[in-house]
């Protein structure tokens, strides 16, 4: 069964608002939204298990924050049908940095958040201390992911896969168009753990006349394949090494950072560092591999995925979700 991609809107009408201005029209945040009618008819109607809408708004409509010492404070709203919880990320030019979603919380990279109303308004703070230096302006989304906190180890294999595949659990959406000034100094930008090795190659008539003849170049896409397939699942002996290879192309030029994250910690896939940074145009394609040792896991299964963002906004992420289990 296969799912359409969730529509994702991207509202125009910013112009050149001030980015101190706190009465940005609600219209200016992207939204991503998936909504049932884009699910295949026969899914919907035989499995009751289907998330069926997810969506994502900021309650007051404020795009632009500044950041004066004290935490950001996102008020976040989600909705979701059928899902007993939500992973979150938020994303900081593209890297992912600790947040908490009530004030005195420990803040983390990856929270799970329990949905209180199926179907309904769910509301929370997100509380942050954005990247960069006094003067810079930085880009936020929002990752949210699906079902986030499912126990992968206590359904069969099939039914798992299912839950990926099918009933679109731990599948990740995002919020953008969120900007935060900074009056003051925030979080370092952990320069040394960004990978900046990646390949090129030349988009050829013959690519554009073949492989990527259905393909829109002016928007950034992404291929991807686990160990040269394409599974939801992989099973491999501990000690194995699973390698993401992936490949982005399109769009009028954009700087990229791209983040794997295993059982919700971030995963150092790119060379022993934990982000991937490349420039990605409509000439080139853009190469490089995430690489996941499978000695440094426990023995059992483990949830992958990955997001990507950057300093425009761009609504690729690199792969899917998908399970590793590691055996004897």
């Amino acid at each position: 069964l296969v799912f359409c991609v969730a529509l994702c809107v991207l509202c125009t009408g910013c112009g050149n608002t001030d980015t101190r201005d706190t009465s940005t029209a609600e219209s200016d945040i992207t939204e991503n939204v998936f909504d049932e009618n884009s699910a295949d008819e026969s899914a919907s109607s035989t499995d009751s298990n289907v998330i069926t809408s997810v969506g994502a708004e900021i309650i007051d409509g404020v795009a632009d924050y500044t950041y004066d010492g004290e935490d950001v404070v996102l008020k976040y709203r989600y909705t979701v049908n059928n899902a007993g919880s939500l992973g979150l990320l938020v994303l900081c030019d593209g890297i992912p940095v600790e947040f908490a979603v009530n004030k005195d919380d420990k803040k983390n990279i990856y929270n799970k958040i329990q949905v209180i109303s199926d179907g309904e308004n769910n509301d929370i703070d997100i509380y942050f201390t954005p990247i960069g230096s006094a003067g810079d302006e930085v880009s936020v989304t929002i990752i949210d992911v699906t079902d986030g906190g499912i126990d992968i180890e206590a359904v069969d294999k099939q039914k798992l896969m299912d839950m990926i595949t099918i009933e679109m659990r731990n599948k990740a959406f995002r919020l953008s168009g969120i900007n935060v000034y900074l009056d003051k100094d925030g979080l370092d930008s952990d320069e040394d753990n960004i990978s900046e090795i990646y390949d090129n190659e030349v988009i050829s008539d013959d690519d554009i006349n073949g492989s990527l003849k259905n393909s829109n170049l002016d928007m950034v896409s992404s291929e991807f394949d686990i160990n040269g397939e394409m599974p939801s699942y992989i099973e491999v002996n501990k000690g194995e090494k699973v390698n993401v290879n992936i490949k982005y192309y399109g769009g009028d030029g954009i700087n990229l950072t791209s983040t794997f994250l295993v059982d919700g910690e971030i995963y150092p896939a790119f060379d022993g560092k934990k982000y991937q940074k490349c420039y990605v145009d409509s000439n080139k394609f853009t190469t490089f591999t995430a690489t996941i040792d499978t000695s440094e896991l426990s023995v059992g299964r483990h949830m992958c995925f990955s997001v990507s963002d950057g300093e425009q906004y761009s609504n690729v992420m690199p792969t899917p979700a998908f399970i590793i289990e590691v055996t004897e």
